[in-house]
């Protein structure tokens, strides 16, 4: 069953395939219960959904792409979330102004690859 969901976590981004935990309580306790499928942040997500997402991974490092999210509380609320487990963090990318990516400063030693946007 979660290689089924391997795939459906691959096939397209959340939460579209977050509708497969429905079907039943067996596929919803193996979805839940199988960290890879939560272990990539998409800017589609509420913080809401970022929130289920950060603790339904652990103890996985994370890929985060909050790329093209515009609105600056949304971003700052983002980042904030992230900070608590920020040494999970793997990959980011984030849009946001320079004075927003100060506190967002890497230091994980797990991280790979950090990527920011700048606008003015």
């Amino acid at each position: 069953m979660r290689i089924i969901f391997s795939f459906c976590a691959q096939s397209g981004p959340p939460p579209t395939w977050i509708a497969a935990t429905g079907v039943c309580h067996y596929w919803r306790t193996v979805a839940v219960e199988y960290p890879h499928m939560w272990s990539e942040i998409s800017p589609r997500l509420s913080l809401h959904w970022v929130r289920i997402f950060m603790a339904r991974s652990a103890p996985l490092p994370l890929r985060v792409d909050l790329v093209g999210i515009r609105d600056p509380d949304t971003r700052s609320a983002l980042a904030a979330e992230l900070l608590a487990v920020f040494p999970r963090v793997k990959t980011l990318g984030f849009t946001g102004s320079p004075g927003e990516m100060n506190f967002l400063i890497p230091t994980s030693d797990s991280a790979e690859s950090f990527f920011f946007f700048f606008f003015f």
